[in-house]
């Protein structure tokens, strides 16, 4: 969708760009310094908000407080939070909706994830959180007024879970949590895990990935247990739309040098059905995607295994050891379902390319799901 933006006390009056998804392309200044704005365009064309946001924002021209890289970055971001309001008030107007992070903390001894979400089925709108770790899952519930977002944001009730950090605050019977955490620069991805799928309109279920990988460093107490956080790394993703699929594998881990996450489903598509792949390997400071979209294609999937190619390119994952616990996951909107979660478990993992071994190792440090018959 192609979107016009009036600037502020810059040269450039206007700027254009299209937005599919997160992914901006095709920028024109009107106004300005024509060479070094048309160098700003090329450099930035095809990469995601997060990403020319972090590049361009608060960069400031002579003695104003912004310029026109400045701009650009307002101009994108507000683009992307009106096209998600567009989308999710289509949510909405669905018989049932759910929206959610996952944000996972990982260090050498410990992992939590934290999950906050809204969900509604008729006229009954609820919000959660979930919290799981090595030692179990909690799952409290809460009203949806509770839950309140904005760009950078999730809050419910007087706990917060964002771009800089988490802070919670949970006493009930069940659940005594307490902690801060703040989270160090985040590592968005190139543009939209779902590629073209983000442009179809009512998709059972949206993925995101808004972090491959960032520092954390906190302490959270859970049920009087502490779980200490020092120079340890984090994840942090989101789902949206009426369920999760049927079937499905889902895994993610840190590791030394990198980060990465797959998820492989059942994808209903009107009258038919087909298997969906989208993963990133974030490594060495490079992106390596996965996607059916990109050609990939499932070589084997079974008893907890996958192995997937695309190209010159051959990704392997398997869960090992199997430490899963429950948590609560949408159908129609209702939080009625059951999956579990090994959230810190032995799996291993295998990326080539062109024949050529890029790492393999075993970690006991992944978080795997896999919904698939037995």
């Amino acid at each position: 969708m192609r979107y016009n933006f009036r600037t502020q006390n810059v040269c450039a009056v206007q700027i254009s760009f299209d937005l599919e998804g997160d992914k901006v392309s095709n920028i024109q200044f009107l106004g300005g310094c024509n060479g070094n704005l048309k160098a700003i365009s090329k450099l930035v064309d095809g990469m995601s908000v997060d990403y020319i946001e972090e590049k361009l924002k608060g960069n400031t021209c002579g003695m104003k407080n912004t310029s026109c890289a400045d701009q650009l970055a307002i101009a994108v971001r507000q683009a992307y939070e009106e096209s998600k309001k567009k989308f999710y008030s289509g949510e909405r107007a669905m018989n049932g909706y759910f929206y959610g992070w996952y944000m996972k903390c990982q260090s050498k001894d410990s992992t939590v994830a934290f999950i906050s979400a809204r969900h509604k089925n008729g006229t009954s709108e609820t919000s959660s959180l979930q919290v799981i770790t090595e030692d179990g899952a909690w799952n409290i519930d809460m009203p949806g007024t509770a839950f309140k977002k904005d760009c950078k944001n999730i809050f419910l009730g007087k706990n917060r879970f964002g771009k800089n950090g988490i802070r919670v605050n949970i006493d009930n019977p069940d659940a005594r949590i307490k902690g801060k955490l703040d989270f160090g620069q985040i590592t968005p991805i190139k543009y939209d895990i779902m590629g073209p799928f983000a442009l179809i309109p009512f998709m059972e279920c949206r993925h995101y990935v808004f972090s491959m990988r960032h520092s954390v460093n906190g302490k959270v107490v859970i049920n009087g247990k502490p779980y200490v956080f020092e120079n340890a790394v984090g994840y942090w993703e989101g789902d949206s739309g009426r369920s999760f699929p049927k079937d499905y594998l889902w895994t993610q881990t840190c590791f030394s040098g990198g980060s990465l996450m797959l998820s492989v489903a059942d994808i209903p598509f009107g009258p038919l059905h087909f298997t969906g792949i989208i993963g990133v390997i974030y490594y060495n400071k490079k992106e390596y995607r996965f996607a059916t979209y990109l050609g990939a294609h499932i070589q084997e999937l079974r008893d907890g295994k996958v192995r997937i190619k695309q190209g010159n390119m051959v990704f392997e994952a398997g869960l090992i050891e199997s430490s899963g616990k429950a948590l609560n996951a949408p159908v129609g909107g209702s939080m009625i379902r059951t999956i579990h979660e090994s959230e810190s478990c032995k799996a291993y993992y295998k990326f080539r390319i062109k024949g050529k071994t890029v790492f393999s190792f075993k970690t006991t440090k992944a978080s795997f799901e896999y919904e698939y018959p037995s």
